[in-house]
């Protein structure tokens, strides 16, 4: 909508010729707490809710001269309308008021207009206007935003008022400010979660913010270390992955002197991913532990920890050529075994699949996971939601243009309402989905642009409320294997990450949660110690 704006007989572009319905206008004059020097330029902005038509909004925006302080505003639409007036004069920015004298939307005035009537809004008061300027440090690459928040001088609450975004070195002046108390919010990146200044985590911890007539401030904050509000206990670690393994059992298992007898005992490849990738699950759902093997010997720590557990029967997946038969006998010197082992990963998957989760000819569980066993991230990412849930962990081959017959005859048999894919259509095909339509429930993909997002979108979906988090290399799978049952147990995401840095979106998590502890698993070539002071993809 163009408008016609005059001050003193100067006139802005006038509005369209057309259709256009009657109009209004509105006038009134500006009045300066100091006397203006130069020529004065006058802005408007104003949002009007239009009588002819509920609901229909329409904008007045617009410069205009100011000789002697008055203003008209020709051809305004008839309705009802919030207008706020700023001016500047010879470099001075004077401070932004809506009609009857107030800074904040929330307390103006609402003007009406009629068609062919002129509506005057008597004088508007204006003061020199405050100036903050500064600098918001942030990760290279990061867009930052100033947010101003005025305090409401009736209700005390702190209101929207302004916002700016900073240049590429962090660096703003904000001008368009009126006196008063702000708190000012820093933003980067949207995964970020933003910092109440000096270094608030929400606007309460805050510091107020208070700002006079004419005053110009120097601001300065950062957002360049992450923060966050939980206790970062003790990793668990050993000084190999079998040793990490076996820490991880004695978190689920913790020593006692009454002797164990627990009810079972995965021993699978600590060498070797496929056959591994869906140990966790079937571990957690009979009440286990899952322990790590060399291919030809088993190694001392889990011996010894097997010994200390005393399971009452162990399962051993996949062949001879990840666990050998040579270390399934020494491990019948402790208990039963069972081995499950198929012709491929695949079928592996589906044999343990059936063993441990079905219960009959109907469903008893709701949902399967399925997962590519091309690679071992995704399967991994779905460990502690699948051993939450009492689900199986399927593997397919991710590149296949359709779901073979075995793995959709086992889901039907399965699950009696749909599957979790986990991935975006890389991983699993989008064929492999639609080889799940005919469950009751739409299959549902949880999925991002890498292996890390993907972790992140499981731990967002299925632990929207914990209190910890475990943390863990994605650039291997030994510990992540080892960690789903203990996160499952303790009712934990586990979120994989670089050993160097976190995704934006695990910064966000962390600190938008009310997440209190966060452990790391492994050891510091695998999570570094100082993992969160850096912001990666």
């Amino acid at each position: 909508m163009l408008l016609a704006l005059t001050g003193s007989g100067a006139v802005a572009p006038a509005a369209m010729a057309g259709d256009a319905p009657e109009y209004g206008s509105i006038t009134g004059q500006l009045s300066f707490t100091e006397e203006p020097i130069g020529s004065i330029t006058g802005f408007v902005k104003g949002i009007g809710y239009l009588d002819e038509s509920a609901g229909r909004v329409d904008y007045l925006y617009g410069e205009f001269d100011v000789v002697d302080g008055s203003f008209e505003f020709a051809n305004v639409k008839p309705g009802s309308w919030e207008v706020r007036i700023s001016a500047t004069s010879d470099g001075v920015q004077w401070s932004p008021m809506y009609v009857a004298g107030v800074p904040l939307q929330s307390q103006a005035a609402t003007i009406t207009v009629r068609a062919g009537e002129t509506s005057d809004v008597g004088t508007i008061a204006l003061h020199r206007a405050p100036k903050v300027e500064g600098v918001i440090s942030a990760p290279p690459g990061t867009p930052k935003v100033a947010v101003f928040y005025l305090q409401n001088g009736t209700t005390g609450e702190f209101e929207w008022f302004t916002n700016t975004v900073t240049d590429e070195s962090g660096a703003f002046a904000e001008g368009l400010l009126v006196e008063g108390t702000y708190r000012i919010q820093m933003r980067s990146d949207p995964d970020l979660a933003p910092r109440w200044w000096p270094d608030g985590r929400t606007m309460a911890d805050g510091q107020d913010v208070v700002l006079t007539e004419g005053q110009v401030l120097e601001f300065s904050g950062s957002l360049t270390r992450p923060r966050y509000p939980m206790t970062i206990l003790p990793r668990i670690a050993g000084s190999d992955r079998f040793q990490t393994n076996v820490a991880v059992s004695r978190e689920l298992f913790p020593p006692s002197t009454d002797p164990f007898e627990i009810p079972v005992a995965y021993v699978v490849s600590g060498e070797k991913f496929p056959d591994a990738l869906v140990a966790g699950p079937a571990a957690h759902h009979e009440g286990g532990v899952v322990l790590l093997s060399r291919q030809g010997e088993i190694p001392a720590s889990t011996w010894i920890e097997l010994n200390r557990l005393r399971p009452k029967r162990i399962v051993v997946l996949g062949g001879d050529s990840s666990v050998s038969a040579s270390v399934v006998a020494r491990l019948g010197e402790i208990a039963p075994v069972e081995r499950i082992a198929g012709a491929n990963r695949y079928e592996t998957s589906r044999l343990v699949a059936e063993r441990v989760f079905a219960c009959g000819a109907s469903p008893c569980i709701e949902r399967v996971f399925i997962a590519t066993g091309r690679d071992y991230p995704d399967a991994l990412s779905a460990s502690a939601p699948a051993a939450k849930l009492g689900s199986p962990i399927i593997l397919v081959d991710g590149k296949a243009s359709a779901l073979d017959a075995p793995s959709r005859e086992l889901i039907y048999k399965l699950a009696s309402q749909g599957v979790y894919i986990m991935g975006d259509s890389k991983s699993v095909s989008d064929g492999i989905e639609a080889g799940t339509l005919q469950l009751p429930d739409a299959s549902t993909r949880i999925g991002g642009p890498n292996r890390f997002w993907t972790s992140l979108g499981a731990a967002q979906r299925f632990f929207p409320k914990a209190d910890d988090v475990l943390l863990t290399t994605g650039l291997g799978f030994a510990d992540a294997l080892s960690g789903g049952p203990l996160a499952a147990a303790k009712g934990s995401p586990m979120v994989l990450t670089r050993p160097n840095c976190v995704s934006r979106g695990m910064a966000g998590l962390l600190q938008s949660l009310d997440v209190s502890r966060l452990r790391f698993l492994g050891d510091s070539n695998s999570v570094q110690d100082n993992v969160l002071d850096t912001i990666c993809d």
